[in-house]
């Protein structure tokens, strides 16, 4: 699989107090990855991990930057993307990984979300847990764990410069753009725990790093009220996503009028 498939951690400087954790549950979790692994980063920096690349962009660089500058160092046909605040919790299987790869070669998918999002109207394929999806509505595509095909990640990346709340907003309409085959799997070949939000840990995170003890660094906790609220807020977005689309476009343009913003360019992510 290694000739086929490159792993690639998108991060920044400013997350880097992450990266221990991370790459410690990843070799925990992923014992026999044999893949060429890299963690992409702005800012130069002096950590290393053994079997695994850093590759820095250069200081104040943007998602969309990073991404456009470590295009020329990949060599695999298979990116399988991920976030430096996604942490592997169970143990995978390079099988299962394999098995993605084998058929999104067979069926020409360019991207296979491997996050059992959206909640959208899904087609069944011939291949258990992989289904097809229509690309009609905004966040079809986005920076959750998936692979993607490299000259795919190429067709996504915008001219100007994007962080990643503005880039992730943009690729549903791009993949559309270029009739990208996407699909999503319900194998959970990648389960994660979600770390951070707006900078901070969220609580589940907290007490699953605290009780192994896994991060000793200086984040704030996200205020469990604000939890609460979010989760209002994703559970409200999914019920939204369930709507004809154009209700969907209705309602988003709506909430542009009223001053909501459709995605959080402020928050404190790369």
């Amino acid at each position: 699989m290694k000739e086929d498939l490159t792993l690639v951690i998108y991060s920044c400087g400013i997350f880097s107090d992450l990266w221990d954790a991370h790459v410690k549950l990843l070799n925990q979790n992923w014992p026999d990855r044999s893949i060429r692994t890299i963690i992409l980063t702005d800012s130069p920096t002096e950590k290393s991990f053994e079997g695994i690349e850093i590759i820095s962009a250069g200081d104040g660089k943007e998602l969309t930057e990073r991404v456009r500058f470590l295009l020329p160092h990949l060599t695999t046909e298979y990116v399988l993307v991920t976030l430096d605040d996604y942490f592997l919790t169970t143990p995978i299987s390079s099988n299962a990984i394999k098995r993605i790869v084998e058929i999104m070669d067979r069926n020409k998918y360019d991207y296979v979300r491997l996050f059992d999002r959206p909640h959208c109207p899904l087609s069944a394929t011939n291949d258990k847990d992989i289904y097809t999806y229509t690309l009609d509505k905004d966040y079809r595509v986005n920076l959750y764990s998936g692979i993607w095909r490299r000259s795919f990640i190429e067709s996504t990346l915008p001219e100007t410069d994007l962080n990643a709340w503005e880039y992730e907003v943009t690729l549903t309409d791009r993949a559309r753009s270029v009739n990208g085959r996407c699909a999503v799997s319900h194998g959970n070949e990648f389960p994660i725990l979600d770390v951070v939000r707006k900078g901070r840990i969220l609580p589940k995170a907290w007490r699953y790093l605290k009780s192994h003890n896994l991060y000793h660094g200086n984040r704030p906790r996200f205020p469990y009220r604000d939890y609460l609220l979010l989760g209002l807020k994703t559970q409200s977005n999914r019920l939204l996503a369930k709507l004809p689309a154009p209700v969907y476009q209705g309602i988003k343009s709506m909430c542009v009028i009223l001053g909501m913003q459709s995605f959080s360019a402020k928050q404190n992510r790369k």
